[in-house]
């Protein structure tokens, strides 16, 4: 069982990736933003309305959204298990449900979307929209630094935009040093500020991690390197450290008796087990997965027995409804299209749930007799989908607003499968955890 450490530390230095595609999708959402605005068309909204005038956020704000009651144990080492490996090369935008873990400690969006919908602050403390829903103005916390100790500012986050959100940035100002003022050519779904690829990080000098803003910073230079959250109070009061181990290959259920202290699952037997336990409680996270049959040939059916294929699969499910959009990595952009491609079903062969479905869409015949489902590796899997080297694919993505206004042309049909979830099984004395509306956890050391 690997480990990861993360420390919160000043003085260290670590490098800028930029993760393929995410500039793609960027731009293809404002394009299509001017688009839909130019057609008088709404997009969907999938959070609560949020008010004209100016919203100062509560940063202590919880409620319903916060996991871990009780008492908070002492100060020591906290253990977070992962599902697989963390590889610094794709922060801050995470490429794995381990990484969607470990990264939201260590950098830091504007806002959150809490679970029940509200924005809620990250760096920045208040913010405003005009009456179109279309201008926004935020104010960066006073109290807002890097891991380094260097604050935060504006010219920051326009930095940050510039490398992986260049047409956002292009239509964003800082006037001064903790204001940022957006003006896109179109209504942005308000969840988008929210997204990974717009956290605030620097590029570091010698290479290691991009130096973000979150509560931690990763010691680790390499995916097998430990990496230490060591959070330090202003006040000097000393607060747990958190340490991250992976235990793909492991009974899930050996690291509980082992007293693990957060674990993310969507195995109804760990589920089940964890209840046993009077030191551990269980919490179902947001629906934050759709799995998708994409057929680049327009092969695909016309209507599917999606309460069918939610029964078919281990994890936590239900029919999936609504418009989507390809995954946020853009990968499924084609660079070359077959004549006749492949009678395959393609699907990630390290995803359980995405195994399962594709097997019970054979089974039906629903791409016809014949076709069978093969599973290839993650990078194999990216390199079908971008040549367009199957007959369809299931592929799953985030469960965002962003899915919902997004459309796909040409020949291309995308129909939803299923959503599923995950379970939070959470120790007793745990520091308060905050859950947002796309199933992230986010640790509060303070």
């Amino acid at each position: 069982m690997r480990g990861i450490s993360l420390a919160r530390h000043h003085g260290v230095a670590y490098p800028s990736f930029v993760p393929a595609g995410v500039l793609k999708l960027l731009a293809i959402l404002l394009l299509l933003i001017a688009a839909l605005d130019a057609c008088r068309t709404a997009p969907v909204p999938a959070v609560a309305p949020v008010a004209a005038a100016p919203v100062v956020g509560d940063r202590g704000r919880g409620g319903e959204c916060e996991l871990a009651p009780g008492p908070v144990a002492a100060a020591g080492t906290l253990t977070v298990a992962l599902p697989g490996s963390v590889d610094p090369a794709h922060a801050p935008v995470p490429a794995s449900d381990a990484e969607r873990l470990v990264f939201p400690q260590l950098y830091e969006p504007l806002v959150h979307i809490d679970c029940a919908g509200r924005m809620v602050p990250g760096l920045a403390e208040s913010w405003s929209v005009d009456s179109g829903g279309r201008r926004w103005t935020f104010t960066l916390r006073h109290d807002a630094q890097f891991w380094d100790g260097a604050p935060v500012t504006a010219q920051d986050v326009l930095s940050s935009w510039r490398t992986r959100a260049p047409l956002l940035a292009r239509h964003t100002v800082a006037p001064s040093s903790r204001e940022l003022r957006v003006d896109p050519p179109g209504s942005l779904p308000v969840t988008w500020f929210a997204e990974a690829a717009l956290v605030v990080t620097k590029p570091a000098p010698d290479g290691g991690w991009p130096i973000g803003a979150g509560a931690y910073w990763a010691s680790g230079r390499t995916v097998t390197d430990a990496l230490v959250a060591q959070p330090v109070s202003k006040q000097g009061t000393p607060l747990a450290a958190v340490a991250f181990r992976e235990f793909a290959g492991t009974d899930p259920r050996d690291l509980l008796d082992q007293g693990v202290n957060l674990l993310l699952t969507d195995d109804p037997t760990v589920v089940t087990y964890a209840a046993t336990g009077p030191q551990l409680f269980t919490v179902a996270l947001p629906w934050s997965r759709r799995y998708l049959l994409v057929a680049p040939s327009g092969a695909a059916p016309d209507s599917l027995e999606r309460q069918d294929l939610a029964r078919a699969v281990h994890a936590e499910a239900r029919a999936g409804t609504g418009l989507a959009c390809l995954p946020p990595d853009s990968s499924d952009a084609a660079t070359a299209t077959p004549i006749l491609p492949p009678r395959r079903l393609v699907y990630d062969r390290t995803d359980p749930t995405a195994r399962e479905l594709a097997e019970r869409l054979v089974a039906r015949g629903v791409l016809g007799a014949g076709v069978p489902a093969v599973g290839l590796a993650p990078a194999d899997f990216v390199a079908a989908r971008r040549a367009n080297n199957a007959r369809a694919y299931v592929i799953a993505v985030p469960f965002a607003t962003a899915c919902d206004i997004l459309t796909i042309t040409g020949e291309t049909r995308v129909q939803p499968l299923i959503d599923t979830r995950s379970y939070a099984v959470v120790r007793r004395g745990m520091p308060r955890l905050l859950l947002d509306a796309d199933g992230t956890v986010r640790l509060m050391p303070r």
